[in-house]
């Protein structure tokens, strides 16, 4: 059958059962037509329509049975029928460029650079580019290439172990990388090795790279319809022949190099396989208790194998420490630091040798850091060196290593050489280049950059969204750095790894690098004297952006890019794949060389709140298999210490699912009572086990309701009722002691006999107020100078915060306490008490009684004495008061009396208002009583009237006077009556709206308290007080049911939190810390939100442009040419159900 070009055109090709849609508008195709190659047999009146026959369009059922009989279906738009044959019977094409047939030509014999012309390259480009955009995401494109692959070959799928969602992924990205770079030979072959080293694992032959080849060919013609040229398919298909060819043949020539190497040296410095750590780990956290139990001579084993490692201790056991060792033994200890350098990035060198790329980045790097060195670097030597420490310590060590090891060493020398001596030229060059820089042509350089930048890369403006002199800002960095990057490479390379973390949270697409090295070199280029200056410049600029496009591909995780959309959904599902001993990790940490970033806090500091709290929920979430519990609150606190603080301070919305978290309730009850565990172990002490600053970044935060929380209540409580509560009450105790011995001397002693006291008790009397002086003044010295110490301490170490400024006068932090304030007070006035009391100076004077104070010395400074002693006692006193938070109920009542004092402040300000507007009214007027006479004398009794004070006789004959009487009335009115009742109800309406918020004031103080208390002791009787409480021993979780360890146990009435559901989600089958968790109905998606993305799905695929020619079948495409299943087709095709298919489908 012969085509001409029909928009509305719908070929679908059949065999075995399996129909293929090229592509489909159903909008304009009402009915179709049918027309069979080979007319199948009918009888009676089916023989009429044998050859052409019109049907609607939900008789899918008939057409699956027709199909079925014979092998090949055309079914073409009815309104298109008189277009369809061409007169003259023969194929009209109007393109006739040569490339129709599909290249099947696979080179594994070697890998040479691949030529295609410009033209082809261009539109492979086009249509990979075009394929990309028709779907919305990279992952979606990925999972339809998957999906068409594994319909043509089902036997594919096991290949593939990692998860189609990440898999689509990296496929996406790592060919879009081999399209960009198909018209640079010498970039893609570099690029296509380390393509083929990462798939060495995969068994790949001729015939799965042509499945592969024609899955993804079809795809982009039912996708992009008469988009795609021939060209563009032709060369999608070249470089999937050259992909698939250097992976068969790295595969054969280098695979067996490669596992070498890596295994030797896993063996040579000891390290676990990752996937397989923390499977070990978890199996091995309960061996100790079973290894007791099994053999009860384990400990004393243990005793004597930490004897005898202490003894060889010396003895060097991995690679590192043989190769210090083998080093001092040749001669190469003293003066050869650089091999400092390279052993520090072997590492990396060797785990990454299957990708080049990344080994000539790792050699650019290092060539930076040795060239700092005067001395001569011989590469051989470190080869020697490194040789004789690999064979001591791998014990199987032959000719097949010897080979692989030999090849890796040929490799690093190649590179090394070439960059030997670079870094030093380029170095001075460009240095002094960019010191001569005129400002006009560095102007000129940074205007040049993004104009460049977005003539290469269009979209990238979607991206800066900076003004102009933001973008001139990062220009300039650029050039900066490449000149700083020679100077201080470590410092540069670390600078370098932070900014790529940060593109990964801002989701730059690393396809924008190359374009803008580029554009950098451009606009240099302009500038530039020499082509030696220029080259300097390209080098140093081309690293930093393999740097960050490295830093960027290895950060770009499934979550990073969740957190980037804040969907929850998303995140879900990318977390779903985690192995679990590794789920946490990934939550926590993305590391790429020696920088890190964590998810969590770039979710929180993005503002990603709902990304955020999925995170805390599925950290916090108790997950058990048969052999052990996982929880990620010791992950968190690990990774992050002070998580707490850091809600506090940026996300204080999350703070109650986080705390909320670190408990267990039991979801049975036993005697009404439910078991509950507080898993806050990292809310009492940190890492190194001292005392945790949560409670102090609670109280800083004066946040009432993250003060009441149940956690922190638990903590606060469990601390004080153990530890601080004893010790608080002995510290006031010694003012308590100090106050009634003060008390008993001047309130009682001295006034015996009238106030003439005799010699004994003269004696007591001086006797307390020394132990007084002495006592507590020594107290209260040791107190400030500690407290100063550690300030001092603190500023030192560049603790602004250890310094507060008042008035231009510097105030220690200490001293904004309250409590610490009052006790400062009592120093400096028992310090001046003591220097006026009038008994020492009697007694200085030597008079003839002892210990008197009525002496001409002594009788000058009484009153001071007296003032001063007043002031002491009222000190005293209120240093005591801080005892009320010994109760929540006590303290809350006298935080509330502090909170109604803004009233009262209010109540005597208008009072005084009163007196004085009546005292000056009634100094006016003509009367006979002498206690209204004057402004002060009125002002002093109305005041005393509103007090109560004023004595009812001094009122004789203000009655002759009915002008003041009426005065007094009033005032007696306003003030008594109206004022003070005011007062009450205010008292009262502050004191109900404000009870809430003072207990948690209260708790807040108390969290106060308690870190002053417990900061004030000495580390063992914290220890002590630690051991106390068990952090280490594991919970219970039912009876026999033995969970993890850090938290403390309690029991709840069980009508305080009713629980129906249990928390810790448990599952079955294989305890393997390496698989994923089994899917959860809880991280389902909506079903009606996938009904809706499946529907849009289908109407996508089935509403794609037309068709426009039927291309010649290459003899590999016949009946075994790959295709993928409509939707549309399908739904309707199952003869079982045929009636019911064709009306859903119509």
């Amino acid at each position: 059958m012969v085509f001409r070009k029909a928009q509305n055109l719908c070929l679908l090709r059949g065999d075995a059962g399996r129909i293929v849609p090229m592509h489909l508008k159903p909008a304009s195709v009402s009915h179709v037509f049918i027309n069979f190659p080979e007319p199948p047999h009918f009888s009676g009146d089916e023989a009429a329509e044998s050859k052409s026959e019109l049907l609607t369009r939900g008789f899918f059922s008939q057409l699956h049975r027709v199909l079925q009989q014979h092998g090949k279906l055309t079914i073409l738009s009815d309104n298109w029928r008189a277009q369809i044959f061409s007169p003259e019977g023969e194929t009209q094409n109007d393109e006739g460029d040569g490339l129709e047939d599909l290249p099947e030509e696979v080179n594994d014999e070697m890998l040479d650079d691949l030529d295609l012309a410009a033209d082809v390259c261009e539109d492979a480009q086009a249509a990979w580019e075009a394929f990309l955009e028709h779907y919305p995401s990279r992952q979606a494109a990925g999972e339809a290439i998957f999906s068409s692959v594994f319909d043509v070959n089902p036997s594919l799928q096991v290949l593939f172990k990692t998860p189609t969602s990440v898999l689509s992924t990296k496929f996406v990205n790592g060919f879009s990388s081999v399209v960009s770079n198909a018209g640079d030979p010498t970039s893609l072959k570099p690029l296509v090795e380390t393509l083929g080293f990462q798939h060495m694992d995969f068994d790949i032959n001729r015939q799965k790279i042509q499945h592969f080849r024609d899955a993804i060919v079809d795809l982009l013609e039912m996708d992009l319809g008469g988009t795609v040229t021939a060209g563009g398919k032709y060369g999608i298909a070249v470089l999937i022949n050259y992909v698939g060819g250097a992976c068969m043949y790295i595969r054969r020539e280098y695979a067996v190099r490669v596992r070498i190497i890596h295994s030797s040296w896993a063996t040579a410095t000891k390290s676990e396989d990752p996937e397989e750590e923390p499977e070990k780990k978890q199996e091995g956290s309960q061996s100790p208790e079973d290894g007791d139990e099994e053999n009860p001579d384990n400990s004393q084993a243990q005793a004597q194998g930490a004897e005898g490692a202490g003894n060889a201790a010396s003895v060097p056991t991995g690679f590192f420490e043989m190769f210090m060792f083998n080093a001092a033994v040749m001669g190469y200890n003293s003066g050869q630091h650089w091999m400092d350098l390279i052993l520090e990035q072997l590492d990396n060198i060797v785990k990454n040798i299957a990708n080049t790329a990344r080994v000539q980045e790792e050699c650019s790097t290092l060539a930076l850091r040795v060239d700092k060195f005067s001395a001569q670097v011989e590469f051989r030597e470190f080869k020697s060196v490194a040789m004789s420490s690999l064979k001591a310590c791998v014990a199987d060590w032959g000719d097949e290593h010897e080979v692989a090891w030999d090849w890796l060493w040929g490799h690093l020398d190649r590179m090394l050489t070439e960059l030997r001596g670079k870094p030093s030229t380029h170095t001075r060059r460009l240095g002094k280049f960019l010191e001569n820089l005129s400002e006009e042509d560095a102007q000129q350089v940074r205007e040049s950059v993004h104009q460049s930048f977005f003539e290469l890369a269009p979209a990238g403006q979607d991206y800066f969204k900076q003004s102009n002199t933001r973008l001139y800002f990062i220009s300039q960095m650029v050039i900066d750095l490449s000149l700083r990057l020679y100077e201080e490479p470590d410092e540069s390379i670390r600078q370098i790894s932070e900014l790529g973390l940060k593109h990964v949270g801002l989701s730059i697409p690393t396809e924008f690098f190359p374009p803008f090295v580029t554009a950098v070199t451009m606009a240099f280029t302009k500038v530039s004297t020499s082509e030696a200056i220029t080259e300097a410049f390209r080098w140093s600029i081309a690293l930093i952006g393999k740097i960050l496009a490295r830093t960027v591909i290895e950060g770009s995780t499934l979550v990073m890019k969740a957190v980037t959309t804040d969907d929850d959904v998303e995140f879900k599902k990318a977390i779903s794949i985690a192995p679990r001993g590794k789920r946490a990790s990934q939550i926590l940490n993305i590391t790429v060389g020696t920088q890190s970033i964590s998810p969590l806090y770039w979710a929180i500091d993005n503002g990603s709140l709902k990304v955020a709290g999925a995170m805390f929920q599925d950290l916090l979430t108790i997950r058990a298999d048969r052999t052990v519990y996982f929880y990620g609150c010791d992950a968190l606190f690990q990774r992050h210490p002070d998580v707490l603080h850091y809600l506090i301070v940026h996300a204080r919305s999350l703070i109650k699912p986080f705390l909320d978290g670190l408990i267990w309730r039991s979801r049975t009850a036993i005697e009404g009572q439910r078991r509950v565990n507080y898993y806050v172990k990292h809310l009492i002490q940190d890492a190194d086990g001292n005392f945790s600053q949560a409670l102090e970044w609670v109280a800083e935060s004066q946040d009432t309701e993250l003060a009441c929380h149940p956690v922190l209540l638990l903590v606060s409580d469990t601390i004080w009722d153990g530890l601080a509560c004893r010790f608080f009450i002995l510290d006031r105790f010694a003012y308590m002691f100090f106050l009634s011995v003060f008390i008993l001397s001047q309130s009682f002693l001295q006034h015996l006999n009238g106030g003439s006291p005799d010699l004994p008790v003269r004696i007591a009397t001086f006797s307390c107020r020394i132990v007084v002086y002495v006592g507590s003044m020594a107290q209260l010295l040791y107190l400030h100078a500690r407290q100063l110490r550690s300030e001092i301490r603190d500023i030192r170490q560049g603790k602004e915060s250890s310094i507060t400024w008042c008035c231009t006068v510097p105030v220690p932090s200490y001293l904004l306490n309250v409590q610490n304030v009052l006790k400062f007070l009592l120093l400096l006035f028992l310090v001046i008490t003591c220097a006026v009391d009038p008994m020492i100076w009697c007694l200085a004077n030597g008079g003839d009684e002892l210990f008197t104070q009525n002496c001409s010395a002594g009788s000058r400074l009484q009153d001071a004495y007296s003032t001063l002693s007043m002031m002491t006692m009222l000190i005293y006193w209120l240093i005591l008061s801080g005892l009320s938070i010994l109760s929540m109920r006590l303290a809350a009542f006298a935080l509330g009396c502090a909170q109604v004092l803004e009233e009262l402040g209010l109540f005597l300000g208008a009072l005084v208002f009163l007196i004085l507007m009546f005292a000056s009214s009634m100094s006016s007027l003509d009367h006979s009583s002498a206690a209204f006479t004057g402004l002060p004398k009125a002002s002093i009794s109305l005041w005393e009237i509103s007090v109560g004070m004023f004595s009812l006789n001094r009122l004789e004959g203000v009655n002759k006077d009915p002008v003041l009487l009426l005065m007094l009335a009033v005032f007696v009115t306003l003030a008594i009556v109206f004022l003070l009742s005011l007062l009450v109800a205010q008292f009262l309406g502050v004191f109900l709206t404000r009870y809430e918020d003072m207990v948690g004031y209260a708790r807040l103080k108390r969290c106060s308290v308690v870190v002053t208390t417990v900061r004030s002791l000495s580390g063992k009787r914290w220890a002590d007080f630690l051991e106390t409480l068990q952090l280490e021993e594991p919970l219970e979780f039912s009876e026999g049911d033995i969970g993890f360890a850090g938290g403390i146990q309690v029991t709840e009435p069980a009508s305080d939190h009713p629980t129906s559901t249990e928390t810790i989600v448990r599952f079955g089958g294989s305890a393997s810390a390496s698989m994923p968790w089994p899917e959860s109905g809880d991280f389902q998606e909506d079903p009606y939100e996938v009904l809706e993305r499946q529907i849009l799905h289908l109407a996508k695929k089935t509403t794609a442009g037309a068709y426009d020619r039927d291309r010649p079948m290459s003899k590999n495409s016949g009946s075994s040419h790959p295709s993928q299943v409509s939707s549309v087709a399908l739904s309707g095709v199952d003869g079982t159900h045929s009636d019911h298919t064709s009306g859903s489908t119509e």
